[in-house]
């Protein structure tokens, strides 16, 4: 079975009338763009669909494109089709974060339009420039960078295909001296700042403000990584292996009846009791990250693991912001400075150590390991359509009076 991947463009893609038969075709499409109208007092079906002078300005450009990006996305999967994964291109990381589960859609586009603002006011329009770097390999285009003032590689987008970034008078004469010295095109970008470069230090800046807009002071998104599942009784390939398998399950309303209407037997216990339980026959399985699995032994207790990616476990490395404002402002720096190496080191480990987990399961433990292409993904997913009613009326009779809005933002 192959995967899908969602890829979302960075400043330069827009166009009038992106996203349009999204709304005209697609109820919930409209509620996106409807809802972000009124989330950034804009209207924003205006700015995306009717010939306008504002569409190319970065405080306007930003907001419309992730708008039409996740609006579009989130009818595509109204119709069944999902991604395995999300990447991103600079601006199209924020739709990146928001389909994989990072922040809710209007989260991103309140967040995006206060960065374009930002990043309009630190560089105005025409102040500064980008220009693409076409048939040149990058150590001449950093040969001829070197020692200019204003101008910096911005991208390295691939082989023959580099951006520069700076001030637009020194992107300019950098422009002539790279052909001179035998690159095949130097084009100026359809963009209004100088992306990606010292010029936008201050937007950066004041963006934090905004992030650390809930009482706290975050350095970095680490993961627990997917979570995968594991048992005792037959390899899961479709939703009908999981029928009537007694699993460990996280503590969550929403997933303990995802399973149920999977055909599960779900139940909730605390993750140090849980080898017991599968040792003895109490549970059959359970649901984690594999390097938690790892670390817990389970793999000894447990024939079958399947690697369905059902669902991604970020962390956000935050210090409470009450505290954080405590510290002189040297301690801030090492705190800043240690958090970012320790998300930067946590990734890259918790990554690195998935192929080695499963080959000494296989080696050590005889599991029988279930890939992902062999999954019928599809039958979990068609099961679970009802449960966003459902949870919308859990939502409701807590007293979450947006319930449906809430269910929608994160859709």
């Amino acid at each position: 079975m192959s995967k899908i991947a969602f890829i979302y463009p960075g400043q330069g893609a827009q166009a009038v009338g992106m996203g349009k038969d999204f709304y005209e075709k697609s109820p919930l499409s409209r509620t996106i763009f409807d809802q972000a109208s009124e989330a950034v007092n804009l209207d924003l079906t205006k700015l995306c669909f009717e010939e306008n002078d504002l569409l190319d300005k970065t405080e306007y450009t930003q907001v419309a494109m992730v708008t039409a990006c996740l609006a579009m996305t989130r009818a595509v999967e109204s119709m069944g089709l999902h991604a395995d994964m999300t990447a991103g291109l600079s601006l199209g990381e924020y739709c990146a974060i928001a389909v994989a589960g990072g922040m809710c859609d209007l989260d991103a586009i309140r967040t995006v339009r206060s960065r374009g603002i930002f990043m309009e006011h630190a560089a105005p329009e025409g102040s500064g420039a980008m220009s693409a770097v076409l048939g040149m390999d990058a150590s001449v285009i950093e040969n001829v960078l070197n020692g200019r003032e204003g101008v910096s590689i911005a991208n390295y987008n691939c082989p023959g295909q580099i951006v520069i970034t700076g001030e637009a008078a020194a992107v300019a004469e950098a422009g002539t001296a790279l052909k001179e010295a035998g690159a095949r095109r130097v084009l100026p970008l359809k963009v209004s700042g100088p992306f990606h470069s010292p010029m936008m230090r201050p937007a950066g800046e004041e963006l934090v403000s905004i992030l650390e807009s809930y009482d706290l002071h975050c350095m970095g998104m680490a993961e627990n990584g997917f979570r995968q599942l594991t048992n005792s009784v037959r390899p899961v390939h479709s939703v009908e292996d999981m029928k009537n398998l007694k699993l460990r399950v996280a503590g969550s309303n929403l997933l303990m009846k995802c399973y149920e209407l999977w055909g599960a037997d779900a139940t909730n216990m605390n993750w140090s009791e849980t080898y017991t339980a599968l040792q003895q026959g109490t549970v059959d399985g359970q649901e984690n990250p594999l390097p938690a699995i790892d670390a817990a032994s389970v793999q000894e207790v447990q024939k079958y693991v399947s690697l369905w990616n059902a669902n991604y476990d970020c962390l956000f490395f935050c210090i409470n912001q009450d505290i954080y404002d405590n510290l002189t402002p040297e301690q801030q720096a090492v705190v800043d400075e240690c958090g970012k190496l320790a998300v930067q080191y946590e990734r890259e480990i918790n990554r690195a150590g998935d192929d080695e987990i499963l080959s000494r399961w296989q080696s050590k433990n005889g599991v029988e390991v279930v890939d992902n292409d062999e999954l019928d993904i599809d039958s979990f997913k068609a099961i679970v359509e009802p449960v966003t009613e459902w949870y919308i009326g859990e939502l409701q009779r807590q007293g979450y009076d947006d319930a449906e809005e809430l269910v929608a933002a994160f859709k």
